[in-house]
């Protein structure tokens, strides 16, 4: 089998490779179906960047082979790095994986964790039956019957937050407001809590620049 992983900036279609050289799906689509013609087992690749999902349609495998994909956006939108890159798609994709997580179950963490962590939207595809659409139920079932490594659960597990402050709006002569995380859980112990906080008039800018 084969596992591959980008991350950093991306365009429609593309993959910035360096500063004066592009990566282009169709290319990496062909460099793929002649791997696969001596792989036989699966690729697996993990892609997170700005308009990551344009990458899907253009690497469908050739028949009889299997290709997974799971990409931190849709076609259109910008992937997100924040604190330092913790919180992005590929970051809690991996710490999900590397505490023995199966690739779907991975995926079903990293989306849920960048779903909830930003007011703008960023939706991460899987896809796996090799049509070129994601997020299909067969594209969860193929996701599923893919094994990497032995799996092995370690003893931590991924922190649990129980519940945060409410959205509220300051109004009047207002200049403060308390946020809070109540229940923070951990097997092996928190060792900290933070927030990331952004004025009302925050915009990640365009897409096109990383």
């Amino acid at each position: 089998s084969l596992f591959i992983y980008l991350v950093g900036h991306g365009g429609e279609g593309t993959f910035v490779t360096s500063e004066y050289e592009l990566l282009d799906a169709a290319d990496l689509d062909a460099w793929l179906d002649t791997a696969q013609q001596t792989i036989p087992d699966f690729v697996a690749l993990v892609y997170d960047g700005c308009h990551s999902g344009s990458f899907v349609p253009y690497l469908v495998p050739q028949a009889g082979k299997t290709r997974l994909l799971a990409v931190s956006t849709a076609t259109n939108e910008p992937a997100v790095f924040e604190a330092d890159g913790g919180l992005s798609f590929g970051y809690q994709f991996f710490s999900y994986l590397f505490n023995g997580g199966n690739f779907y179950d991975s995926f079903v963490h990293g989306k849920k964790s960048i779903e909830g962590a930003y007011d703008y939207k960023q939706t991460p595809q899987i896809e796996g039956n090799g049509n070129g659409t994601g997020n299909e139920k067969a594209d969860k079932e193929i996701a599923q019957s893919i094994k990497l490594g032995n799996e092995t659960k370690t003893a931590g597990d991924i922190p649990r937050i129980e519940s945060v402050s409410p959205a509220q709006t300051l109004t009047g002569g207002e200049t403060s407001a308390i946020i809070y995380a109540q229940n923070v859980v951990d097997a092996d112990g928190i060792q900290e809590v933070f927030a990331v906080i952004k004025s009302p008039d925050y915009s990640s800018g365009s897409s096109d620049k990383p």
